[in-house]
C-alpha cells in the first residue's frame, strides 16, 4: 500500500513554520486538527467546545488592543496549542499553558501562529471583502427613515379615522 507521504510530499511551499518555545523548536501548522485541538480547549463540564466560541474571542482580541488577562491568554494558549498539536508535537493544553508565561516570549508566539493561521485559515479573496461575511443573513428590519414614514402613515390613517368618525 502506498504512503500518503510518497503520493503528497511535503515541498518547500507547504514547509511547516516553526515557533521557538524555551529555546526548543516547534513545527507548527494550522488545519482540521488544530481546529480540533482549539475548540477541545473550550470544553466546560456542561458541554463541548466549539471552533466559533474561540473565534468569538479571538476577535475580541484582535478588535483592539488588549493587556495580558485571563481570557487573552486563554485565546493564545488555545491558539498555540492547537497549532502545536497539528504540527506533529503530542502535547495537552495543560503541558503547553505551563510552559508560556506572561511575558513578551508568549506574545511573539502568538504573532507568528497568528499570522500562520491567518495566511491558512482565510483565503486572499477573502481578507479583501467587507467586513460583513457574504454569509451573514441580512436584517429584514426597516431603516429609521422607513419606520418613521411608516408611524407618519399609521398616525395620517388614525387621524383620518377618528374625522370620519366624528364627521358620522
Amino acid at each position: 500500500m502506498a504512503k500518503l507521504s510518497d503520493l503528497i510530499p511535503i515541498s518547500e511551499k507547504n514547509k511547516k513554520t516553526e515557533i521557538e518555545l524555551k529555546g526548543v523548536k516547534l513545527p507548527i501548522d494550522f488545519n482540521f486538527l488544530a481546529m480540533e485541538s482549539i475548540a477541545r480547549c473550550y470544553d466546560t463540564p456542561t458541554r463541548d467546545g466549539d471552533f466559533s466560541d474561540f473565534e468569538a474571542d479571538l476577535q475580541w482580541l484582535t478588535g483592539k488592543e488588549q493587556a495580558l488577562n485571563r481570557r487573552s491568554f486563554r485565546v493564545m494558549s488555545a491558539l498555540i496549542y492547537g497549532m502545536v498539536q497539528a504540527g506533529g508535537t503530542e502535547c495537552t493544553i495543560d503541558e503547553v499553558k505551563a510552559r508560556l508565561d506572561f511575558d513578551m516570549e508568549t506574545v511573539n508566539i502568538f504573532e507568528v501562529c497568528f499570522e500562520e493561521f491567518k495566511g491558512k485559515y482565510f483565503q486572499g479573496e477573502d481578507l479583501k471583502k467587507s467586513n460583513q461575511p457574504q454569509d451573514h443573513p441580512k436584517s429584514n428590519k426597516p431603516k429609521n427613515n422607513q419606520k418613521k414614514n411608516q408611524k407618519k402613515k399609521n398616525n395620517y390613517n388614525k387621524n383620518q379615522n377618528n374625522k370620519n368618525s366624528k364627521a358620522k
